[in-house]
């Protein structure tokens, strides 16, 4: 866990499990319940119980929810697709191959 300039955290999660970890983390230092905080994430106790524990799921609508409600952002960290540069405009953008040109 990282501290940000800006008084955040900055967390890399890698799997379930440490997102769970994390959310159980920053739930008991708002000092909700689980019970409390699945009623304000509008998710049921099960299911929050289920991903603190780091139980996968496919609802990840309901995840990103209980982040959101708990002011955590999520980010991916994408690569840089093969040929591309950045143009004058400064926007990226794709480069024919040399076989197109």
């Amino acid at each position: 866990m990282r501290r940000t300039l800006d008084n955040t955290r900055e967390v890399n999660i890698t799997s379930i499990r440490e997102l769970g970890d994390t959310l159980r983390q920053v739930r008991k230092e708002s000092g909700l319940t689980q019970r409390d905080a699945a009623a304000l994430c509008n998710v049921s106790l099960p299911f929050l119980n289920g991903l603190e524990r780091g139980k996968t799921t496919a609802q990840i609508g309901k995840v990103l929810a209980v982040c959101q409600r708990f002011d955590i952002e999520v980010r991916l960290t994408l690569p840089m697709p093969l040929n591309t540069h950045t143009g004058t405009s400064g926007v990226m953008e794709r480069t024919k191959p040399a076989a197109e040109e």
